[in-house]
């Protein structure tokens, strides 16, 4: 009688190896996100400096619009919807706040 079958020690060292490989994969996982929203902010920048350089272009006598009491990081929401229209707003990728 000849039969070939896993022991229970084998079958848990398999076991553990595909946890350990699992969590390193997670843990490298979790700084791709942040890359990504990283490239994601660049990408924003760079649209947002070609919108202005497209309204300098268009209208070279007058200024770019400001909104009193608007600071960077602080959701400014309204005066940029009024402002610019809900189509051409950024936002940011880790927040519901806008670009300021």
């Amino acid at each position: 009688m000849n039969k070939q079958a896993f022991t229970l020690i084998e079958l848990l060292v398999i076991i553990a190896i595909i946890g350990i490989l699992a969590g390193f994969i997670i843990v490298s996982m979790g700084g791709a996100s942040s890359s990504a929203n990283d490239s994601r902010r660049k990408a924003d920048i760079n649209q947002l400096s070609k919108a202005i350089m497209i309204h300098k272009t268009s209208h070279p006598e007058t200024l770019l619009p400001t909104s009193s009491g608007c600071n960077i990081g602080t959701d400014c929401s309204n005066e940029v919807m009024e402002a610019l229209g809900s189509a051409s707003v950024l936002r940011d990728p880790d927040s519901t706040r806008y670009y300021s």
